[in-house]
Order: structure tokens, then C-alpha cells, then sequence
């Protein structure tokens, strides 16, 4: 047992990045490496992953994800402006982003990223809101 049990244990990878602290090792597939960062995004502490290798986070996704950083009132704005869409015709009023939901998240991919929000009132239902250059592409709502 004790040889199989240390075979498959997984050790995460963790490494020091110059813009976001300490960040940690998730995944691996074959040379590709989703890292975690945790960060403070819309003043809430959220979780990050984004791609990259054995030396550290992916540079394009990083580009993409420091130029949300850099613009965190469009990316708010944008979002509001979708979710409150979402709830022109529900029985629910939309009054802001912060009455209504957590936000959870960020998925970087090669062209943009997810932001995934939680509703507050006890719902188990995510909505993600995909951006391209700062501005929302779309959204997925997950029930569960």
C-alpha cells in the first residue's frame, strides 16, 4: 500500500510570482500546468487559474488577467450590465452586484476569462460571465 499510496500522491508544485505572491500548482496535464492565485477582485478574495508551465503562469494569460486587474471598474461595470439583463424579467429587483452576488472566481483562457459569481440568497446557481478585451462576450448560468 504504502508504495502505491506515494505514487499516486500529487505534489503540488508552488513558485513565487513578481505580481501576484505565491502561487500554487492545481493540475498537470502532460507539460501544462494550471497554477492557483489567489487575489483581492472586487473586494472580495477570489480564486484565479489560469495556465502555464513548470516555470511559472502562462505570459499571454498573465497579459490578459493584469489588464482586468488594471481595469477592475470596466470589468465591474460590464458585469452588472449583463446580470442586470438577466433579471430585467424576474420577480427579483437587481440592485447591485454586492446585494446580490459573491463573487467566486476567475478561469483565464487563451483569449480571455470566465468571472463566475454566486448568487447570495441561498441558491446554488453560478453565473459566469465571459470576457474578450475587457468586455463581456456572454454568460452560462449553472444550476446545482
Amino acid at each position: 500500500m504504502g508504495i502505491f499510496s506515494n505514487l499516486l500522491k500529487r505534489k503540488n508544485l508552488q513558485k513565487l510570482d513578481p505580481d501576484f505572491g505565491e502561487i500554487e500548482s492545481i493540475s498537470t496535464i502532460r507539460r501544462t500546468i494550471v497554477w492557483r492565485v489567489k487575489y483581492l477582485f472586487l473586494e472580495q478574495k477570489i480564486e484565479i487559474r489560469i495556465h502555464g508551465n513548470k516555470n511559472g503562469l502562462a505570459k499571454q494569460q498573465k497579459e490578459v488577467l493584469l489588464n482586468a486587474i488594471k481595469n477592475e471598474k470596466k470589468i465591474k461595470s460590464e458585469s452588472e450590465k449583463i446580470l442586470k439583463e438577466q433579471f430585467k424579467d424576474s420577480v427579483l429587483k437587481f440592485e447591485s452586484l454586492e446585494k446580490h452576488f459573491d463573487v467566486i472566481g476567475i478561469t483565464m483562457d487563451k483569449k480571455g476569462f470566465e468571472l463566475t459569481f454566486q448568487e447570495k440568497d441561498g441558491q446554488f446557481r453560478f453565473f459566469n460571465v465571459y470576457f474578450e478585451n475587457n468586455i463581456q462576450r456572454g454568460l452560462t448560468i449553472e444550476e446545482f
